[in-house]
């Protein structure tokens, strides 16, 4: 099976296109999932929405837009700031291995959300989501997404967002999944000065198999798209990165930057990164980068030297690359958590 397609054709020529994916890694019956925690999100919650549990059979291709086959389904209509962030909590366990979900946040004008989701578990999950997030003018959300699974599992998961005039969307993805992670994110810039931005961080390890695809359609004027990524591959992962930024005609005096770092921690580690821009639209700024290597010797060295081993030094270079994505969380103790999450993760390999 061949799974996020990237919106230029060329890519093919470079061996990063699609992800291709054994059909065999997708679950074709739908279980129950009852391990979903939801925090300060009362007064937002659709009562309309509600949790499907059921078991079918899905027949074909796998849908990947979730259109009906789910266990859940969550909806907000966030029309007013809070202090705290609204916390929704995915646990897997033996009795609970298996999430389709669908979840749609829309933020009013005017009001500014924050949101964390998370999925974790120490079994095999299988995991096949799409997150919609839909801000309204003069609104701004961020909202922070954790990927944390022990064994091998199967990760799938897309965005679809939009961004209206004066809105500021922040997404911060963390992903430690392992087996298959393939995540498609895609973010439309309707009004003028609409601000996307997208942080990600990850660690494969193992024979994981990590396939991202980022795009950010920018249609309003004065409006700014970012795309930043840094992450790090030990023993045999592999990591595709397609990053897209298009500038589409109407968008004057629009920006747009995408960085893409990678760290291989392993000499079996393989990474492709393919950032690309499109513009059909004058007077704008846009710019890309993208650099894979292993961690500096002489950054070792001079770290070494002050009484660490190596392996202490690669993690304590890592962590430095990772919080630079990292820093600007809205919470300052979950990303203290993240940072320690990190540590336990690299697991250095030659």
């Amino acid at each position: 099976m061949r799974l996020n397609n990237s919106p230029i054709l060329t890519t093919r020529n470079y061996g990063i296109n699609d992800a291709k994916v054994d059909d065999s890694v997708f679950c074709q019956e739908i279980t129950p999932f009852e391990n979903i925690i939801i925090e300060n999100a009362d007064s937002f919650f659709n009562k309309n929405a509600k949790k499907i549990s059921f078991s079918k059979k899905i027949g074909g291709d796998f849908d990947l837009q979730l259109s009906q086959n789910n266990n859940a389904v969550l909806n907000f209509e966030i029309d007013k700031s809070q202090e705290n962030p609204i916390c929704i909590s995915f646990k897997f366990d033996e009795n609970n291995k298996m999430l389709v979900e669908q979840i749609v946040f829309n933020i009013k004008e005017n009001v500014d959300a924050k949101l964390i989701v998370s999925l974790s578990g120490e079994v095999d999950a299988y995991h096949n989501g799409i997150v919609k997030i839909n801000c309204e003018k003069n609104s701004k959300a961020e909202m922070l997404f954790i990927t944390d699974f022990e064994k091998e599992s199967v990760n799938v998961l897309r965005f679809e967002n939009s961004v209206d005039e004066a809105s500021k969307l922040k997404v911060s993805l963390v992903d430690f999944a392992n087996g298959h992670s393939i995540i498609n994110y895609y973010s439309k810039l309707n009004g003028d000065e609409s601000k996307s931005i997208l942080n990600c961080v990850y660690v494969a390890g193992g024979k994981t198999f990590v396939d991202l695809n980022f795009e950010q359609d920018v249609f309003g004027k004065k409006s700014e798209a970012s795309i930043q990524t840094v992450g790090a591959l030990l023993a045999e992962a592999r990591k595709h990165f397609k990053g897209t930024i298009n500038f589409e005609k109407g968008c004057k005096k629009s920006s747009g930057s995408e960085d893409e770092l990678c760290l291989l921690l392993s000499k079996n580690a393989k990474s492709k990164a393919l950032p690309m821009l499109l513009c059909t639209e004058e007077d704008v700024d846009g710019k890309h980068a993208s650099s894979v290597g292993k961690v500096s010797e002489k950054e070792l060295f001079y770290i070494m030297s002050r009484g660490f081993s190596r392996q202490d030094a690669i993690k304590l270079v890592v962590k430095a690359k990772f919080n630079i994505v990292l820093e600007n969380l809205f919470d300052v103790k979950l990303k203290q958590k993240l940072i320690d999450l990190v540590d336990r993760k690299l697991n250095y390999e030659e």
